[in-house]
């Protein structure tokens, strides 16, 4: 029991260092692609793409003064506020997990039927979706912070076509990046673990106990 119980340990430090390596990454992936285009495309112009897949996906470099999607324009206050915010939440929620996914493995060590793959995946999950949020969230922030405003560039022209019309169809579907992507999935899966997976898990009142 003592074994797999610094077995279990000895994982939950993998998983919090590679973590740490998703959210560097992420966060570097961001700030490469945004180099990469402000170096093909001095200065941001509509008219001025590159073709990925014609008619699907194109390149082209804009400013963007707002949130995710071009949403709320100039309000860097704001978003630097909510950007803060939003990554103490992130990392007061990771160390909380960590410290009480310990509390977990220990209790499971003197009571082994406590244990659910469910309780141990599930928290673990959740970890590295966070870790995909912060990197989105300081993607655009070191933008905001660095440049004034976020470099934006990916367009889906699939969300845009006619042929699209009377289902899945935006005239102008807005203009986003690599941080954007990142926000957006982590989000979902978010939203997916919340609605299928913490409501019904027996054990996850374990983790509010002192």
């Amino acid at each position: 029991m003592v074994n797999n119980l610094e077995d279990k340990l000895s994982k939950l430090k993998m998983h919090a260092a590679l973590q740490i390596i998703i959210f560097i990454f992420g966060a570097a992936l961001d700030q490469f692609s945004k180099l990469l285009i402000t170096t093909i495309f001095p200065d941001p112009n509509p008219d001025e793409n590159i073709i990925i897949i014609k008619g699907i996906l194109e390149f082209t470099y804009i400013r963007n003064s707002g949130a995710s999607f071009g949403i709320f324009q100039g309000k860097m206050i704001m978003f630097y506020i909510i950007t803060v915010f939003v990554l103490a939440v992130v990392i007061i929620a990771m160390v909380r997990i960590y410290k009480s996914l310990k509390k977990y493995y220990l209790l499971c060590s003197t009571n082994p039927s406590a244990y659910k793959k469910k309780t141990n995946s599930g928290m673990i999950f959740i970890g590295y979706v966070l870790c995909i949020l912060a990197a989105g969230a300081v993607g655009n922030f070191i933008d905001r912070i660095r440049l004034g405003y976020v470099v934006d560039f990916i367009s889906l022209l699939i969300l845009k076509s006619p042929s699209f019309s009377g289902g899945f169809h935006w005239e102008s579907f807005p203009i986003f990046n690599v941080a954007d992507i990142f926000v957006t999935f982590s989000a979902v899966l978010l939203f997916i673990y919340l609605i299928f997976i913490y409501k019904d898990d027996e054990n996850l009142h374990i983790f509010g106990k002192k």
